[in-house]
């Protein structure tokens, strides 16, 4: 099978294929897909437009503890750093000064909490789910094709996208060009022009792989795939979905009190 006719995922690996990383939809929490979009909307909502201090410290513990669950430490402690030191921020700094400047970096603090808890929730869909099983479960959701094209089409082009952005450090430093902080200080047209050009270049052919592929497979046809594994629900996504409601709910009571 050519990487062409796999690119959406839709079909699994060939039995020969190494494959580095353990299956993506073996890690995590073990909730079904639509739990965990589900949770994914519902936690949006509440970060993104509730006022309840209380109800977003839950979803955000929520969110770091089911990140962590995929077992990706760097990502887990990247957006734990984020989000912790922006709660720091929006708590400790008005107590230390009431100027104009602290207001502001509070300010900032504030809405940077809220993107890490969207973000996190979303990066554990993204180390979750796999094209495939997006596919069945919009399909079960009975979404339209322009919501589940996109969004299938999204999940794969990501990790694609990162190896390309490896590929292309790697043969920057093999030429010599550093590719570091410092560097994109010190020069910033160059680290454009040598990183992002080819970075574009490739996502434009990366994409265009991608479409056909889609087309091939028949993404966004009107006959139904049959999905690869059944998923049902479980006494997980039963915790899940009390916690996540029982949270949005809270939230929606301060909101009209």
């Amino acid at each position: 099978m050519s990487q062409s006719e796999s690119a959406l995922g839709l079909l699994p690996p060939p039995a020969d294929e190494s494959d580095p990383e353990p299956h993506l939809s073996a890690v995590g929490l073990g909730i079904d897909p639509r739990t965990a979009l589900l949770a994914l909307l519902l936690i949006n909502i509440i970060a993104l437009s509730m006022r309840s201090q209380a109800a977003l410290y839950a979803v955000a513990i929520m969110s770091l503890a089911a990140l962590a669950s995929t077992g990706r430490r760097k990502v887990f402690l990247a957006i734990s750093l984020v989000i912790v030191g922006c709660f720091a921020v929006f708590n400790l700094l008005p107590l230390l000064s009431k100027s104009d400047l602290s207001m502001f970096f509070a300010t900032l603090g504030y809405w940077f909490s809220r993107f890490g808890v969207s973000a996190a929730i979303g990066a554990y869909l993204l180390l979750t789910i796999t094209a495939g099983e997006m596919i069945s479960t919009l399909y079960r959701l009975k979404a339209p094709s322009f919501l589940s094209v996109p969004l299938t089409v999204m999940l794969r082009y990501l990790p694609s996208a990162r190896q390309e952005m490896i590929a292309i450090r790697e043969a920057m430093s093999l030429r010599g060009i550093p590719v570091n902080l410092t560097a994109l200080l010190r020069h910033p047209m160059r680290t454009v022009e040598y990183l992002v050009v080819p970075l574009l270049v490739s996502s434009s052919r990366l994409a265009d792989d991608l479409t056909a592929s889609g087309l091939v497979r028949g993404l966004g046809g009107h006959t139904r795939p049959t999905p690869l594994r059944d998923s049902e629900f479980s006494w997980r996504d039963a915790v899940a979905i009390v916690a996540v409601v029982g949270v949005f709910g809270f939230a929606i009571w301060e909101q009209v009190q």
